[in-house]
């Protein structure tokens, strides 16, 4: 389901964050730490989620400018489908864009691991 977006800024002795309300409240898992349940985004909702909230189109060059690192961990197939639930053309360009960059990031990988 949708929501509408908020923002809050704070810094404490661990360091500074940045909360801004989720669009889609999808691609998370919860789990208990100390005692309280949390949500952690999934890698590709991570990914989404940054893609929405920096201004801008996400076109190949600026991928590559990125330094995306754990590539091998992601879904491509769960980061289109997350996308698709945005329903937000700007994320859809912005995967379309990114799958070729990281196909190849991956191929480079595993030849580097396979020399």
């Amino acid at each position: 389901f949708l929501r509408a977006p908020r923002v809050a800024q704070w810094q404490n002795e661990y360091g500074n964050f940045h909360y801004r309300q989720i669009k889609v409240f999808e691609g998370f898992k919860r789990l208990e730490i100390q005692g309280s349940q949390v949500y952690f985004a999934e890698a590709e909702k991570a990914l989404l989620d940054y893609w929405y909230w920096q201004s801008g189109e996400w076109n190949p060059a600026r991928h590559e400018s990125m330094r995306y690192q754990n590539c091998a961990q992601l879904n491509i197939s769960h980061l289109q489908s997350l996308a698709e639930r945005f329903a937000f053309p700007r994320l859809s360009r912005a995967v379309h864009n990114f799958v070729p960059l990281l196909s190849a990031r991956l191929r480079e990988e595993q030849e580097a691991t396979s020399l």
